[in-house]
């Protein structure tokens, strides 16, 4: 049993400990002049993948294209 539950405890640690967590929203104003929030996608240019962008990148790439 305390087999299990160590397994369990590292699973969560490195499920809520790990970075690109949070998605990066931006605040629009619709037509009627109402607020919302808008989950910012990578959809334009040559290269979209149209993957959602993440807020809070813990691990930001190091070479440049």
């Amino acid at each position: 049993m305390k087999k299990l539950k160590k397994i369990i405890v590292v699973f969560l640690l490195v499920f809520l400990l790990t970075g690109c967590t949070k998605q990066l929203v931006v605040e629009k104003t619709n037509d009627n002049g109402k607020k919302t929030k808008v989950v910012v996608k990578y959809d334009k240019g040559k290269k979209a993948t149209g993957q959602t962008l993440t807020k809070n990148i813990l691990c930001k790439p190091t070479d440049k294209e």
